[in-house]
C-alpha cells in the first residue's frame, strides 16, 4: 500500500509507479502543455496592439513588438519540441524553461514599456496575473512550479524596488498578496 502514497511534492513514493503513471498520462500532458504554449505565445503577440495604442509607432513599440515576435517564434519552436511519444520528464523540463522565459520576458517588457520609471497600474498587475495563469495551467511538477513562482516574485520585486518609483509599503503589501495568491 505504501508504494501508492504520494509525498508532499506530488511524487509517488515508489519511482516505478510514478513512471507508469506519467507514461500513461503523457499524451494528455503533452497536449495540454502544447496548448498552453500556443495560447501564451499568441497572447504575447496580440498584446503588441496595446503597446502600439499606448506608445504609437516609435522606438519603444518597435523594441517591444520585435521581442514579442521573437517570443512567438520561440513558442512555436517549443511547441514542436514536445512530441507525443516523448518522455514526460523531457516535457516537464521544456515547460520549466518556457515558464522561466515568460517571466523574464515580462519583466524586461515592463521595464521597457515604462521609460519614465513610473509604473502604470496595468503594468503592476500584468506579471502577477500572467504568472498565476501560467502556474495554474502549466503541467509540471510542484517543485518546478515553486521555483518558477519564486523566480517571478523575486525578479518582479527587484524590478519594482530597484528601477521604479515604488513605495516600500506598496511593495510589501503587493508581495504578500502575490505570495497568498500564488501559494
Amino acid at each position: 500500500m505504501d508504494k501508492y502514497t504520494i509525498n508532499k511534492w506530488g511524487k509517488f513514493e515508489a519511482p516505478d509507479i510514478e513512471e507508469q503513471y506519467l507514461y500513461h498520462e503523457s499524451s494528455f500532458l503533452n497536449f495540454y502543455n502544447k496548448l498552453i504554449i500556443l495560447v501564451t505565445g499568441s497572447g504575447f503577440l496580440l498584446v503588441s496592439i496595446a503597446d502600439y495604442l499606448k506608445h504609437g509607432f516609435g522606438n519603444i513599440f518597435l523594441i517591444t513588438a520585435s521581442s514579442r515576435l521573437f517570443f512567438f517564434i520561440f513558442s512555436i519552436l517549443f511547441f514542436f519540441q514536445i512530441k507525443k511519444s516523448q518522455s514526460p520528464k523531457i516535457t516537464f523540463w521544456l515547460m520549466f524553461v518556457y515558464t522561466l522565459s515568460i517571466i523574464t520576458l515580462l519583466v524586461w517588457l515592463i521595464y521597457n514599456l515604462n521609460p519614465d520609471m513610473n509604473i502604470e497600474p496595468i503594468d503592476q498587475i500584468t506579471l502577477p496575473v500572467i504568472l498565476m495563469m501560467v502556474l495554474v495551467f502549466v503541467q509540471i511538477p510542484i517543485k518546478l512550479l515553486v521555483i518558477t513562482a519564486s523566480y517571478g516574485l523575486i525578479s518582479y520585486t527587484f524590478l519594482l524596488y530597484g528601477f521604479f518609483n515604488t513605495s516600500m509599503v506598496f511593495l510589501v503589501n503587493f508581495f504578500i498578496m502575490l505570495v497568498v495568491l500564488i501559494g
